[in-house]
């Protein structure tokens, strides 16, 4: 009912058809980056790259932590991007 409702009301709808088009393009854009190898091998290099960064890090035993802004600048990513492909 509530969908009859929305779809209904030439408001509501365009509203709706809105959300949806920016929804669909959304996940368009997922599936292309998703099927996209380099983007892939990039996140491997992204890892290997990190775990040696936080390898060597952790040999200085007075310091042995690296902050997120470091790493952003040493790795060329956002912090948010790390922990997806870290799982950190």
């Amino acid at each position: 009912m509530e969908a009859n409702n929305t779809l209904r009301d030439p408001v509501t709808r365009a509203q709706y058809d809105v959300q949806h088009k920016t929804q669909s393009g959304f996940r368009w854009k997922l599936t292309e980056e998703a099927s996209d190898s380099k983007g892939i091998a990039r996140d491997f290099d992204i890892q290997d790259k990190l775990l040696s960064i936080l390898y060597v890090s952790r040999q200085n035993i007075s310091d042995p932590g690296i902050g997120n802004l470091e790493l952003e600048r040493l790795l060329g990513c956002p912090a948010e991007y790390l922990g997806f492909i870290s799982g950190i």
